[in-house]
């Protein structure tokens, strides 16, 4: 309807609009917003679905945790563990070295400043003249 209202599609591939529609679409939008209205639903009585026939099959069987999930049930980082794939544990692993080894340097570097700003080694750790 909307290739109707501004010419034939092929007016429209080939670039042949009528600007008045399309200034018109731009002013007003693309038409009337319908807003319904939930009263009178709302003031109806209760009907209820019967959701048997919506989905055949559903709900035949058990529902619930899986024998494999109860067992770790009874601790919560296990369970977290249970659900978390290996290929994440792996990658959470490679990432963690990976971000050890970059931040070693800068490590270093704020604990010499330290070191520096505290005038050397604590009296403590000061070799006694020998």
């Amino acid at each position: 309807q909307f290739l109707e209202n501004i010419g034939v599609e092929q007016a429209v591939l080939a670039g042949n609009l009528q600007d008045k529609v399309l200034h018109e679409i731009s002013a007003n939008g693309w038409g009337d917003i319908e807003q319904p209205s939930t009263f009178d639903y709302m003031q109806s009585l209760y009907d209820p679905v019967d959701n048997n026939t919506s989905y055949p099959g559903l709900r035949q069987r058990y529902l619930g945790a899986s024998p494999d999930a109860l067992r770790c049930g009874e601790s919560p980082i296990a369970l977290f563990f249970h659900f978390m794939l290996v290929p994440l544990w792996q990658h959470i692993a490679v990432c963690s070295n990976e971000y050890r080894k970059e931040m070693v340097s800068q490590r270093v570097e704020e604990a010499h400043k330290r070191y520096k700003k505290r005038g050397g080694p604590t009296p403590r750790y000061r070799r006694s003249p020998t």
